[in-house]
């Protein structure tokens, strides 16, 4: 008899522990999935500002491109002056 109300025991605690597993797993697979969002938007916001930086460095090269144009004729201008 004890040995049928010690195994009822362990079986008990083993569906208690098994129970409790499981709803780990439930919230470990919820974060998972929490994770697997958050990652998902930061690749998103990444590639956005990725071609917006690419965007950026055009203007800037432009801007560079149309300053030293800009330098070169104002140089020009002052050695005819003299």
């Amino acid at each position: 008899m004890r040995d049928l109300d010690s195994s009822e025991d362990e079986i008990s605690i083993l569906i208690s522990k098994n129970s409790q597993l499981e709803t780990e797993i439930e919230d470990l697979q919820q974060n998972i999935s929490t994770y697997k969002a958050d990652i998902e938007q930061y690749d998103l916001i990444k590639s956005d500002l990725e071609m917006e930086k690419e965007a950026l460095e055009e203007v800037l090269l432009k801007l560079r491109s149309d300053l030293k144009e800009k330098e070169e004729k104002l140089n020009e201008a002052l050695l005819f002056q003299v």
